[in-house]
């Protein structure tokens, strides 16, 4: 329907992306309105690929599993921001109403996305009962809301019989078990398209790290906490540079699905 009528199809795309942009520049800048959040938010946005733009705007299951699904949990972190701070939430009815359907609908998207909800949900519960000594009405509210997608998304046909049955696969859908797969669709189709090509993303990550590394005080470290804090920064910078140039003045192809040992040629 929504791709039906040329004028909804406009207004979802616009006001979901809007949300994904304003939240992740509010979840960047934090408390503090420099507005260094939102340059950097439409930066890291206008640096997507261009097939990922073929993706998410031409093909609205694409929209769904990338666009909504992010505005709704940017949005749900945003709202528990205060609880990361030290500060209390305000639980009242509307509030969690409005949580629930933040994670019933969040997570009803995509399943990764699902899974993440869940363990951010947990995380926020047990990170506020640790620090705080108290659990937010809301917060629970959520995590009920994300519980419940995921067994309705989990519990379908479709994925019963991916487990249940002798095939791994449906559609665009399929499972891996073994080691020697996992570790083929990794470095075949997860870092290929999803991690080199953000060059800019792991300059920036890269950049922030080792502001960090700079400023950790690290005379308390033994020499092998020492050790391994050099080589982790100096693996990541390495990486940074290497999907810089694959990215920006190579393209490197992955060989037959028969090499197990992908790992070897990247």
């Amino acid at each position: 329907f929504v791709t039906s009528e040329m004028i909804l199809r406009v207004f979802v795309y616009t006001l979901f992306t809007s949300i994904l942009l304003i939240f992740t520049a509010k979840i960047i800048d934090g408390k503090k309105q420099k507005y260094i959040g939102y340059f950097t938010s439409i930066i890291l946005f206008l640096s997507l690929p261009s097939y990922f733009y073929a993706n998410i705007f031409n093909w609205i299951s694409g929209f769904t599993n990338y666009i909504i699904s992010l505005s709704i949990l940017f949005l749900y972190i945003w709202f528990v921001y205060p609880v990361l701070n030290g500060e209390k939430l305000t639980s009242s009815k509307f509030t969690c109403i409005f949580t629930f359907i933040l994670g019933f609908l969040g997570t009803l998207c995509v399943e990764h996305i699902s899974i993440y909800n869940f363990c951010f949900g947990l995380f926020i519960i047990i990170y506020s009962f640790k620090k705080h000594k108290h659990i937010h009405l809301a917060c629970i509210t959520y995590l009920i809301a994300v519980i419940i997608s995921l067994f309705l998304m989990f519990g379908s046909s479709m994925f019963i019989s991916l487990l249940g049955g002798d095939h791994t696969d449906a559609g665009m859908r399929s499972f891996e078990f073994s080691l020697s797969d996992i570790s083929l669709k990794l470095y075949t189709s997860v870092i290929p398209f999803f991690a080199t090509k953000f060059w800019i993303i792991h300059l920036i990550i890269s950049i922030s790290v080792y502001v960090l590394y700079c400023k950790l005080d690290r005379s308390s470290f033994s020499k092998k906490k020492l050790h391994y804090s050099k080589a982790a920064m100096l693996i990541v910078i390495i990486y940074t540079f290497y999907s810089i140039f694959s990215s920006t003045f190579i393209s490197i192809m992955s060989l037959t699905y028969a090499y197990r040992v992908n790992a070897i040629e990247t």
